[in-house]
C-alpha cells in the first residue's frame, strides 16, 4: 500500500464524481466545506469500515480511475474543497488541450493515504527527504493550488513548501501554480482600488515565513532549503513568476470580460481600463498600457468632457507610459494637455496642477533640459507651499525633484542642499522610518557619490535600507534600489567585489518581484556588467551586457535611450578587448537609437559621440577622435553648460588625443580648462580633479618639465589616498606613474619603492591576474634590475619611459532619483584596453651583422613578433614590456625599436601596406597605455 500511496493516482472522472458526491450529500453547505469537513463528513464515514485509504474503494469499484500518478497536487486543507476540485479540473481542461493530450491522474493526498489513521505521523525525516522527494520527482509534476491571492496559504505552512521545494529542486519536475475561479473577481476589486495592490501581494510572497506545529519538521525543512543552491530565492520566485503572470492575465481578462458583456462604454469599464493600465506599467509593458489606457480616454471624453478631471489623470498617465518608453517630447505632450485641464478646471493654484508641472519638470530633465527642468519644478514648489503647506509630505517632494534636477545638472550641492530640506520635512511629517523618508537618503547618497564622497554616500544608502528593510521588507523593489546604489558606491571606491554582491542582491530581489523580464532587472545585469569590466573580466561583462540587452529590446523595445545603452557597454567591453571595430559597430547603433529617441543635443548623444572618439583614438586615428569629442563637447556646452563636470571630461578626453598626437602644449591647454572646471564644479578634492591632475603630469613629463610632472602626479595622489584610500586603482596607478618619473630620472631607490606600492595597491584590489596588475609588475621587474628573461631572448621589462598612465573620468553612474533605480551602466569613457593587432612585412637588421632580412612582423598585446613568412613559425619576439623607446630615424627611413643592451632597426619592404609611422605610432600607443 505504501507504494501504492507514493506512485498511483486518480482519473480526472473519479475527481469530477467527488465532487458531485459533495453536491448532492451536503448541497447547502458542499461550498463553504473546507478540505477537512471533506474528509471528516465524507471520506473518513465511507473508509470506516475498511479502514482504508479512499483510492482503495475507488479501485475496487472502477479501477479504471485508478493508474500511475501524473500530478502531484500541494493544497492546503483549510482551503474550501470545491475551489481545491474545481481547480484540478480546469487544470486538467488544459493539459487536455495541449499537444499529447495524455490522461491526467492526480495523487491527491485526501483520496490517497487512509484518513482513518495518520499514516504521516511517524515516518522519520529522512523517509520525506528522500522516497518522498524521490516519489515527486517519479510523479514529475506538482500542482500547487494557490490561494488567497494576496496572501497565498501554502506560504505559510512548512508542509505545502517542502512539496514545492520537492519540485523545483528535481531537475525535470514541473511545477504549475492556480488559483480558483473565485479569486479573479478578488484580484480585479483590488485592482480597482489601487493598482499597485499587485506588486504589494508579490511583495509578501516570502517563503520564509512558513511555520509548522513541530519545529523538528520546520528546521529539517529550512534547513534543506537553505542548503540547495537555489535557497529560499528560487523558491520565491517560482512561486512569483506564475502568480505574477496569473494577475496580468487575469487583470486583462477581467477588461475583456467587460467587453464581451457589452460594458465596454461604462465609466466602471473606463476606471477598470485605467488601472489595469497602470498595473502593466507596473510591470515595464508600457505598450500594452497605452493601449488601455487609449480605450479608457474616449469614455472619459465622453462622461467628463474634455476639461474632466478623470481626462486629466489619463492624459498624466499616458505621459507617464510614453516618459518610461523613452519618447519624451510625448510624454511632454500629454504632460501640456494634463496641465492644461488642471489650470482650467482647478486653477493655478492647485495641488493637482502642481503635480503636472512636476511631470513636466520630470520630463525635461530625463530631455536633458536642466533649466527648464529647474523652472517647472519651481512652479510646482511654489504653488504646493502656498496650497498646502511648508511641512507637508508633497512640498518635500517637490524639493527633492528640483535636487535630482541640479544633481543631474552637475550642481550636487545646491542638490544636497535641496535634499536636505526635503528630508527634514519627511522626518517631521512622515517620521524616520518611513518609505519615502529612504528614498530622500538615497538621493542624498546619489549627491554625495557625485561629489565623490563614497564613505558619505555608503552611509546615507544603509540608512535607506534599514528603513526599507523595516518598512517594505527585505524583498521588495525600492530595497533592491537601494542594493544597486550600494553596489555603485563600492565600485566609485574600487571594491568591486563587494559591489558585485550588493547588485546580485538586487538582481534577485528585482527578480523574484517583477520578474526576469524587467528593466529593473536588465539594469542590475548592466550594473554587473561594469563591475566585471572594472574587474578586468570582459568576456563576463559581455555576457551580463547582452543579457540586459535582450530584457531591454524585449521589455522596452530597439528604439528606447536604455536600449541604447546596452549596446553602448557592449561597446566599451569590447573596446576594452581590443575589438576597437566591433566597438565602433555598437557605438554607432547606440548613436542612432540616442539620436532618434533624444535627439542630436542631449548629453547622452554627447556621449556617445565620446566614445566614438575613443574608439577611434585607441585605433590611432587621432584626428577622428578629435573630431568626435569636439562633436560632443560643443554639445555639453550646449546642454550642460561649460561649467560642468561632464563637459570638463571632454576638455580632458581632447588632450588625451593631443597628448598621444604629440601636440604636448594643446593638450596641456586642454587638461587646464578641464581642470579649471572641475576644481569649480567639484571642488579640489574629487577624484575626477585628480585624474586631470595625473594627466598634466604626464604631459609635463613628455614635455621634460620634470618637476612639474612630479608635482601634478602628487597631487593626484594626495586627493586619491583622501577620497578613494591607498589601495584603490586609480591611487595606485599614480602611485605607478611616480615611480616611472623617478626612474626617467635615474632615481632607482624612489623608483623601486613607487612601484611596488602600485604593485601591492593593484594586486589588493584587482587581483594578481588583472591587466593592471600584470602591468605594474613588470615596471618593477625592469625598474629594479630583474634578470628573468622571456621566450625570444631578451630581458623581460615594463613599459618603456613613456609608460605613464594617463586618466579619463571613472563612470558616471545615475543614482536613484525619487526612489526610482536608473540603469547605472552607462560609463562614459572606460579604461584603455589591448590593441588590434596589426601585421605586414617588414626588413629587419641581423644582430651581428649589417644585413636587412625580410620578415613578416606581427604587433599584438604584448610581443611584436618576427617570422618568414604570415604562417611560418616564429623567430623571435620582442616583449614590450621591455621596449625602452620607439622611434623613427634617418629622415623616417628607418624605425629603431629599443631594448636594454640592443636595438632593432627595421625599414620598409616593397610589399608593406602600412608606414614606419603607423608602426612606430602602433608601439608608442602599447608602451603609453591610458586607464
Amino acid at each position: 500500500m505504501a507504494d501504492q500511496r507514493l506512485t498511483h493516482g486518480v482519473s480526472v472522472a473519479a475527481v469530477r464524481r467527488f465532487l458531485g458526491d459533495l453536491k448532492r450529500e451536503f448541497p447547502d453547505t458542499y461550498t463553504e466545506m473546507t478540505t477537512e469537513d471533506a474528509c471528516k463528513q465524507l471520506v473518513v464515514p465511507r473508509t470506516r469500515q475498511d479502514n482504508c485509504a479512499y483510492v482503495e474503494q475507488l479501485r475496487k469499484q472502477s479501477p479504471e480511475h485508478v493508474n500511475k500518478a501524473t500530478v502531484f497536487v500541494s493544497h492546503a486543507w483549510r482551503y474550501k474543497i470545491a475551489d481545491v476540485l474545481n481547480v484540478l479540473l480546469e487544470f486538467a481542461q488544459q493539459q487536455a488541450r495541449k499537444d499529447d493530450g495524455q490522461p491526467v491522474f492526480f495523487w491527491f493526498d485526501l483520496f490517497m493515504n487512509n484518513q482513518n489513521a495518520n499514516v504521516t505521523a511517524n515516518l522519520p525525516q529522512e523517509w520525506w527527504s528522500t522516497t518522498f522527494k524521490q516519489s515527486i520527482a517519479n510523479i514529475g509534476h506538482v500542482l500547487l493550488v494557490l490561494m488567497p491571492w494576496r496572501d497565498p496559504v501554502p506560504l505559510t505552512r512548512a508542509w505545502c513548501l517542502w512539496e514545492i521545494f520537492c519540485g523545483i529542486s528535481n531537475e525535470g519536475t514541473e511545477v504549475t501554480i492556480q488559483l480558483p475561479n473565485s479569486e479573479e473577481q478578488a484580484l480585479e476589486n483590488a485592482i480597482r482600488s489601487s493598482y499597485k495592490a499587485v506588486t504589494d501581494t508579490l511583495v509578501r510572497v516570502q517563503a520564509q515565513r512558513a511555520d509548522a506545529f513541530n519545529p523538528h519538521d520546520k528546521h529539517m525543512i529550512f534547513t534543506a532549503i537553505e542548503s540547495w543552491a537555489g535557497g529560499f530565492s528560487a523558491v520565491n520566485q517560482a512561486v512569483k513568476d506564475q502568480l505574477r503572470a496569473w494577475c496580468l492575465q487575469k487583470a486583462v481578462a477581467a477588461v475583456e470580460a467587460m467587453r464581451a458583456r457589452g460594458e465596454d462604454s461604462t465609466d466602471a469599464f473606463a476606471g477598470l481600463c485605467l488601472n489595469v493600465g497602470a498595473v502593466l506599467s507596473d510591470f515595464g509593458e508600457h505598450d500594452r498600457a497605452i493601449a488601455y489606457f487609449e480605450t479608457a480616454l474616449p469614455i472619459y471624453l465622453r462622461t467628463e468632457g474634455e476639461k474632466g478631471e478623470g481626462v486629466a489623470a489619463l492624459y498624466n498617465n499616458l505621459g507617464l507610459a510614453y516618459d518610461n518608453k523613452g519618447k519624451y517630447d510625448k510624454a511632454i505632450e500629454f504632460y501640456e494637455k494634463a496641465l492644461a485641464i488642471t489650470v482650467e478646471a482647478l486653477g493655478e493654484k492647485h495641488p493637482s496642477t502642481a503635480t503636472s508641472y512636476n511631470n513636466l519638470g520630470n520630463a525635461y530633465a530625463d530631455k536633458g533640459e536642466y533649466d527648464r527642468a529647474i523652472a517647472y519644478v519651481e512652479k510646482a514648489l511654489a504653488i504646493t507651499v502656498e496650497t498646502v503647506g511648508e511641512k507637508h509630505p508633497s512640498t518635500a517632494s517637490t524639493y527633492g525633484n528640483l535636487g535630482n534636477a541640479y544633481d543631474s545638472k552637475g550642481d550636487h550641492d545646491k542638490a544636497v542642499h535641496f535634499y536636505e530640506k526635503a528630508l527634514a520635512i519627511k522626518v517631521e511629517t512622515l517620521g524616520e522610518k518611513h518609505p519615502s523618508t529612504a528614498d530622500t537618503y538615497n538621493n542624498l547618497g546619489g549627491a554625495y557619490d557625485s561629489k565623490g564622497d563614497y564613505k558619505k554616500a555608503i552611509q546615507l544608502y544603509e540608512k535607506a535600507l534599514a528603513i526599507q528593510v523595516e518598512t517594505l521588507g527585505e524583498k521588495h523593489p525600492s530595497t533592491a534600489s537601494t542594493y544597486n546604489n550600494l553596489g555603485n558606491a563600492y565600485a566609485s571606491k574600487g571594491e568591486y567585489d563587494r559591489a558585485v554582491q550588493q547588485y546580485e542582491k538586487a538582481l534577485a530581489i528585482y527578480a523574484e518581484a517583477l520578474g526576469e523580464k524587467h528593466p529593473s532587472t536588465a539594469s542590475t545585469y548592466g550594473n554587473l556588467g561594469v563591475a566585471y569590466q572594472n574587474k578586468g573580466h570582459y568576456d563576463k561583462a559581455i555576457e551580463l551586457y547582452e543579457k540586459a540587452l535582450a530584457i531591454r529590446v524585449e521589455a522596452l523595445g530597439e528604439k528606447h535611450p536604455s536600449t541604447a545603452t546596452s549596446y553602448g557597454n557592449l561597446g566599451v567591453a569590447y573596446q576594452n578587448k581590443g575589438e576597437y571595430d566591433k566597438a565602433i559597430e555598437f557605438y554607432e547603433k547606440d548613436l542612432a537609437i540616442t539620436v532618434e529617441t533624444l535627439g542630436e543635443r542631449h548629453p547622452s548623444t554627447a556621449d556617445t559621440y565620446n566614445n566614438l572618439g575613443e574608439a577611434y583614438r585607441h585605433k590611432g586615428k587621432y584626428d577622428k577622435a578629435i573630431e568626435f569629442y569636439e562633436q560632443g563637447l560643443a554639445i555639453k556646452v550646449e546642454t550642460l553648460g561649460e561649467k560642468h563636470p561632464s563637459t570638463a571630461q571632454t576638455y580632458n578626453n581632447l588632450g588625451i588625443a593631443y597628448d598621444h598626437k604629440g601636440d604636448l602644449d594643446k593638450a596641456v591647454e586642454f587638461y587646464e580648462q578641464g581642470l579649471a572646471i572641475k576644481v569649480e564644479t567639484l571642488g579640489e578634492k574629487h577624484p575626477s580633479t585628480a585624474s586631470t591632475y595625473n594627466n598634466l603630469g604626464l604631459a609635463f613629463k613628455n614635455k621634460g618639465h620634470y618637476d612639474k610632472a612630479v608635482e601634478f602626479y602628487e597631487q593626484a595622489r594626495a586627493v586619491y589616498v583622501e577620497a578613494l584610500g591607498e589601495k584603490h586603482p586609480y591611487t595606485a596607478m599614480t602611485l605607478a606613474n611616480i615611480g616611472l618619473l623617478h626612474d626617467k630620472r635615474g632615481e632607482k631607490e624612489q623608483a623601486c619603492a613607487y612601484t611596488q606600492q602600485a604593485l601591492d595597491a593593484f594586486t589588493t584590489t584587482l587581483g594578481p591576474d588583472h591587466p593592471n596588475t600584470r602591468k605594474a609588475k613588470g615596471y618593477l621587474l625592469r625598474i629594479c634590475g630583474n634578470d628573468e628573461r622571456d621566450d625570444g631572448g631578451a630581458r623581460t621589462a615594463a613599459r618603456g619611459e613613456d609608460d605613464d598612465e594617463q586618466q579619463q573620468g571613472g563612470s558616471e553612474q545615475v543614482q536613484a532619483v525619487a526612489g526610482q533605480q536608473d540603469a547605472a551602466d552607462e560609463d562614459e569613457l572606460q579604461e584603455r584596453s589591448p590593441q588590434q593587432p596589426l601585421a605586414g612585412w617588414l626588413q629587419k637588421r641581423g644582430q651581428w651583422n649589417i644585413a636587412f632580412r625580410t620578415r613578416w612582423c606581427t604587433l599584438g598585446d604584448d610581443h611584436l613578433t618576427y617570422s618568414k613568412g604570415p604562417s611560418l613559425a616564429e623567430r623571435g619576439r620582442i616583449p614590450l614590456s621591455s621596449v625602452l623607446s620607439a622611434e623613427l630615424a634617418h629622415g623616417g627611413e628607418e624605425l629603431h625599436v629599443a631594448v636594454p643592451g640592443r636595438t632593432f632597426v627595421f625599414r620598409l619592404d616593397a610589399r608593406s601596406d602600412t608606414s614606419l609611422a603607423d608602426w612606430c605610432t602602433a608601439i608608442n600607443s602599447r608602451i603609453n597605455v591610458t586607464t
